[in-house]
């Protein structure tokens, strides 16, 4: 995660931990030491599209984010890890819900099934409006694909920047990089090639 100086990121992060984190995870396994972290806020709650009433384990992000009274903030940083789930979520949150955002951690899952493609595409655009994408691992554990000429695995993690906090330049850079390490130690990482 990239925060301007010691204290100026508050991130809201689903299923990790940073230096104020409100971590939300329906199924948390809460670590022993957990509550001799400050600023940990652990919830077992899970992000979702819609509400419903069956499962009020369920909250929207806009929810969370006012229920942690960060409505007004636009430094807040997201790492998403849904299972599948977050093209829905990326589908029904606002623009203005995803501009509080600075930066976005996300990992997309099932891309190679054709029919979530409508949905990813859709995802995809809507993110890429607002934020632009800096980073991209493939997850070595998953299928993979030639699509458009580029390496494409069925899951890949993927950092996002918002486009309003600077200028981007097309990358050059091959991926991995030096800062991953493969997902599955004993196969080697996913050459993805360049992606600009």
């Amino acid at each position: 995660m990239i925060c301007r100086g010691q204290h100026h990121c508050l991130p809201i992060l689903i299923g990790g931990g940073v230096e104020q984190a409100f971590v939300y995870n329906h199924v948390l396994r809460v670590p022993e030491n957990a509550e001799s972290i400050p600023n940990l806020h652990l919830n077992r709650i899970s992000v979702t599209s819609h509400l419903n009433p069956v499962q009020p384990s369920y909250r929207l992000l806009s929810d969370l984010i006012a229920q942690n009274g960060h409505g007004d903030r636009k430094d807040l940083i997201l790492k998403l890890d849904l299972d599948g789930k977050e093209y829905n979520v990326l589908h029904t949150v606002s623009h203005e819900t995803l501009m509080q955002f600075s930066q976005i951690v996300i990992v997309f899952r099932g891309l190679l099934q054709s029919r979530l493609e409508n949905l990813i595409c859709f995802a995809l655009d809507k993110l890429n409006s607002t934020h632009q994408l800096v980073h991209v691992h493939g997850d070595n554990s998953s299928s993979v694909e030639m699509r458009g000429g580029k390496v494409l695995p069925n899951v890949l993690e993927c950092t996002y920047l918002r486009r309003d906090l600077g200028e981007f330049i097309k990358s050059k850079r091959f991926f991995p990089t030096l800062l991953d390490a493969p997902n599955d130690p004993t196969k080697p990482d996913l050459n993805l090639g360049y992606w600009g």
